[in-house]
């Protein structure tokens, strides 16, 4: 683990969460449930690396994703309000960083 580098899950259900500071999580490990809370249509997870714990001043810190699904991207030119519009696209993607506004799958999923 680094100093300094803290993560954020975004949009879990209230009283999921199985792990707490401190604990060492595995692989594969269910940490918790995922939510809808916010302004949001249906469950969904918001992930990062910042580098203090606070979720608003923090800065996003770069990291890479050992394997999964690029199932589409939002087209931001034609979304509007809570309207998102996806364009598919299906391609299996390892040790890559996701991009703003992909739509990614997990093994497992």
């Amino acid at each position: 683990m680094e100093p300094n580098v803290y993560a954020a899950y975004v949009h879990l259900q209230p009283g999921s969460i199985t792990v707490k500071v401190g604990d060492k999580v595995t692989v594969g490990q269910q940490l918790a449930h995922l939510g809808n809370s916010g302004n949001s249509s249906g469950p969904h997870l918001h992930f990062g690396l910042l580098d203090q714990a606070n979720l608003f001043t923090g800065r996003s810190l770069p990291f890479v994703l050992e394997q999964f699904t690029l199932v589409g991207n939002v087209n931001f030119e034609t979304s509007t309000g809570d309207h998102l519009v996806i364009a598919p696209k299906s391609k299996e993607v390892t040790r890559a960083y996701p991009l703003y506004g992909g739509i990614l799958n997990f093994p497992g999923n």
